[in-house]
């Protein structure tokens, strides 16, 4: 709450500039946007988390990964789902747990090795 009243001060003091600047003719300060206000990257986040979105594609990479290990390009293409929400997905089941990293192996349409993941506990 602490910066949000900050914010209102910010927002008093442009204000009062503005106000004092109009007196020398047609002449105002933008106030930059408050910070997380308008659609940045965590408020899209935040959206996605409230809605579901990354819980079932969380889901469907675990559904996938139960039957198999496999790449996430792999996890991707079985889904249906973007490769980088996979990535995001994969990344965040890993840290939680829930997956690990088995191995590596020679992804053909890339050219690199990429990593094999499965459920933990396999």
């Amino acid at each position: 709450m602490e910066n949000v009243s900050n914010w209102k001060k910010i927002q008093d003091l442009h204000t009062e500039i503005n106000e004092r600047l109009r007196e020398y003719g047609n002449v105002s300060i933008k106030l930059p946007k408050i910070p997380g206000q308008f659609g940045t990257k965590n408020d899209s986040l935040r959206r996605l988390e409230r809605s579901g979105k990354m819980a079932a594609v969380a889901q469907s990479v675990i559904d996938v990964v139960k039957v198999s290990p496999m790449s996430r390009r792999e996890i991707s293409r079985v889904t249906g789902h973007r490769l980088s929400s996979i990535c995001g997905r994969v990344k965040e089941l890993i840290d939680e747990g829930v997956l690990h990293v088995v191995g590596t192996k020679f992804d053909d349409e890339t050219e690199r090795n990429v990593e094999i993941v499965e459920m933990r506990g396999v």
